[in-house]
C-alpha cells in the first residue's frame, strides 16, 4: 500500500464549509497537499479519520491515477443489503456517521447514505439552508435535526435558500400526453 499524501481535506483543522484552515485562519483548498505536508512536519496536522483518501492522497501526479480509480470502501460498515455506508461531503468521501442514535442507515440506489440522516450531512444542510429551513427539510424526510450549539442562529446561504424555494416539491400534477388541454404548473 502506498503512503497516504496528506491534504487539508484530511485534517481536522480544515473547515470544509468555509475552505478555511482554523490554525492559520486563512482560506485554503481542500486538495492542498503542500500546506498539509508542512503542518504534518510541524506536528499540527491531525488526521480526520472519517475522511477516505482520494486519488490525490495516493498519487503525487494526477496522471498516474488509473482512470477507473475509486476510494477503498472495503473497510466501511455495510447496510443490510451489503452496500458500503459513506457520504459525499465538502471534504470528499467520508464514513457515514448517524446524526443521532437509533438511525438505521441504508445506502441509496447510488450507494450513498442520504445526507439528512448523517452527522456530516446535517452540518452541511444547516450551513447551506440555515437552521430553520434545514430542520424543515429534514423533518419532511421523517427525521429530526440534531443541531450543534450555535447552529440554531445560523441563517444559511441565500443562494441555497433561493434554489430550494424555486425547486421545492409542490403538489404539481404530472403532465402526461393527452388529447385534452393539460393544466399548466401553478
Amino acid at each position: 500500500m502506498k503512503k497516504t499524501i496528506p491534504s487539508c481535506s484530511m485534517c481536522q483543522h480544515f473547515d470544509p464549509l468555509r475552505n478555511k484552515c482554523n490554525i492559520y485562519n486563512e482560506e485554503v483548498e481542500a486538495r492542498e497537499t503542500e500546506r498539509a505536508k508542512q503542518c504534518q512536519e510541524e506536528g499540527l496536522f491531525v488526521r480526520e479519520l472519517n475522511v477516505l483518501p482520494d486519488s490525490f492522497n495516493i498519487y503525487e501526479n494526477p496522471e498516474d491515477a488509473p482512470s477507473d480509480w475509486r476510494p477503498d470502501f472495503s473497510k466501511l460498515a455495510k447496510d443490510s443489503k451489503g452496500r458500503e455506508l459513506y457520504i459525499t461531503t465538502y471534504r470528499g468521501y467520508e464514513r457515514a456517521l448517524p446524526a443521532y442514535d437509533g438511525i438505521e442507515m441504508e445506502a441509496s440506489f447510488f450507494n450513498r447514505v442520504p445526507r439528512w440522516i448523517t452527522y456530516q450531512g446535517q452540518r452541511e444542510m444547516v450551513y447551506e439552508y440555515g437552521y430553520e429551513l434545514a430542520k424543515k427539510i429534514i423533518e419532511e424526510k421523517g427525521y429530526k435535526l440534531n443541531a450543534l450549539p450555535g447552529e440554531e442562529n445560523f441563517e444559511g446561504l441565500e443562494t441555497y435558500k433561493r434554489y430550494y424555494r424555486q425547486n421545492k416539491p409542490q403538489n404539481k400534477k404530472l403532465v402526461m400526453m393527452s388529447e385534452e388541454p393539460v393544466e399548466v404548473w401553478d
